[in-house]
């Protein structure tokens, strides 16, 4: 555990470094982390509990923001309906052209910092209130492919375009992407395999768990196609290094 793990005096656990992002797991009281620049996709279908998951990630990153450890951006392509109640806490896009703004900035700000590494002979940035984590969180990712016009098209291309030089590049430079969608099909998701660290919330079949997790994670015992509709915000981790599967409950809050 990094120097700066904060100590949690209420539920007498170590919390995650500066710059991590992280959801309580209900079931075990453990955690599920996810640590500087380790782009994460999270996919499940309608009713499955992304908004509560995505919520709770926000939510116990405030802290970090406050402190100046974490600066954080919002991409919500559904009407700013899931993100816009966090706008004090992170600057938020709701349709294509302010999407397109967005990750204008937040590249820019990679080629700085890796212009900064290049010169110094650095290899990663320490997240710090020098250098913080960027957090750029998408709801929903399959919004940027699949337009009926050539202006939508054009947007969303050059919006794809961006993100994945972000997601190429972006890891030694301190950011993480977190994404989430109903959809993990390829065609609905062309950048996809950009995403090495995987999420999953209920799916429909056990194709969509191959498609999103792999047949090792399903042999570690994943099964998010086999998680009921009356259990929204129940999901899967896999942990590829010790090939377990990593069954989770995020915490509920009302109105949150």
């Amino acid at each position: 555990m990094s120097a700066r793990g904060r100590y949690a005096s209420r539920s007498y656990r170590w919390l995650p470094p500066a710059g991590c992002l992280w959801v309580r797991n209900t079931l075990d009281g453990g955690l599920i982390v996810i640590r500087p620049g380790e782009h994460t996709l999270v996919v499940g279908r309608t009713g499955g509990g992304k908004s509560i998951l995505l919520r709770q990630l926000i939510r116990n990153t405030i802290p970090d923001i406050a402190d100046g450890c974490v600066r954080a951006f919002g991409v919500d392509l559904k009407d700013g309906v899931e993100l816009t109640r966090w706008s004090p806490w992170m600057r938020i896009a709701d349709d294509l052209e302010t999407t397109v703004t967005v990750l204008e900035q937040v590249d820019r700000e990679r080629g700085e910092r890796n212009t900064l590494l290049r010169e110094q002979g650095g290899d990663k940035i320490e997240v710090s209130r020098d250098t913080p984590l960027i957090a750029l969180i998408v709801d929903e990712l399959a919004e940027l492919a699949g337009g009926v016009d050539r202006e939508t098209k054009g947007k969303q291309e050059h919006a794809r375009t961006l993100l994945d030089r972000i997601l190429r590049l972006g890891r030694a430079a301190g950011i993480t992407v977190v994404a989430a969608s109903q959809d993990p099909r390829k065609e609905r998701l062309p950048l996809r395999d950009a995403f090495p660290n995987r999420i999953a919330l209920a799916l429909n079949s056990r194709e969509e768990t191959v498609m999103m997790m792999g047949e090792d994670a399903i042999r570690d015992g994943c099964a998010p196609h086999a998680i009921p509709s009356s259990t929204p915000g129940v999901g899967y981790w896999h942990d590829r290094a010790r090939h377990r599967a990593v069954r989770f409950r995020c915490p509920y809050q009302p109105g949150l």
